[in-house]
């Protein structure tokens, strides 16, 4: 039997509120894609570039990450956007690249509007539910970019991306820190990922805090630091499943 009273307590509400300004914020995050697919990359051109290149090398720090001896490494993009910007290549290889994001039809749009074909089309996915649509330990490495602090959960997007990697692989997040408080908490940016002075990765939004490394010590091992890119702070979290 269902409990009415579950949809008067606090944390319903702050769920129902979280998820009205996330479609709130599908507006805004579609009017930048046809911009930057528009103008091709407005202020990263390079990056545009990069994007809708078929023979993109996995980056450095990525394939560092792999199997050297691996014959063809499975990735996952999670928020990939409509152009992924996770490399195809890996030592000669092709990458078995799955990229998704939940605005993948919409992003469908945009790249027929600007005639525009992906190297690697985005599929419908949500960081949130993954384990819905792909088996568990399946991927070498999952990665996500400037996109889980715009989801509804993203503690549970972060332990949806460790289920589906194998044993020792990893999981890679990348983010600007504390996004929602240099947004004033506009529209999909109500979550803020940050490092502890101990160095934990933490996550937190208007009402909750999680150290998701002291959640995730039972089964991966975490590292959490900051990075200035070009003037730009990043957030770099490296997750490695035991």
């Amino acid at each position: 039997m269902i409990n009415p009273l579950k949809f008067f307590s606090p944390s319903w509400w702050r769920q129902l509120a979280i998820r009205l300004r996330w479609q709130q914020g599908r507006s805004s995050e579609l009017r930048f894609w046809d911009r930057y697919l528009s103008s091709k990359g407005l202020r990263w051109p390079q990056e545009f570039q990069q994007r809708l290149d078929p023979n993109l090398p996995l980056s450095p720090e990525l394939a560092g990450l792999l199997d050297p001896a691996s014959s063809r490494p499975k990735v996952l993009d999670v928020g990939a956007g409509p152009l992924t910007v996770v490399g195809r290549r890996f030592r000669g290889m092709t990458v078995d690249l799955a990229a998704i994001d939940p605005l993948a039809a919409e992003y469908d749009i945009l790249l027929a509007r600007h005639q525009i074909v992906p190297p690697v089309r985005t599929i419908r996915g949500v960081g949130e539910t993954l384990d819905r649509q792909f088996p568990p330990n399946s991927f070498d490495l999952a990665h996500a970019r400037n996109c889980l602090d715009h989801g509804l959960d993203p503690v549970a997007a972060v332990e949806q991306m460790l289920a589906v990697v194998k044993p020792g692989g990893w999981v890679v997040l990348r983010h600007h820190p504390d996004e929602a408080i240099a947004e004033n908490w506009r529209g999909m940016h109500q979550w803020n990922f940050s490092r502890s002075p101990e160095g934990d990765f933490i996550i937190s939004s208007r009402s909750e805090a999680v150290n998701v490394t002291r959640k995730l010590r039972q089964c991966a091992e975490i590292s959490c630091d900051i990075h200035n890119d070009d003037g730009e702070l990043w957030l770099e979290v490296r997750i490695r499943k035991i």
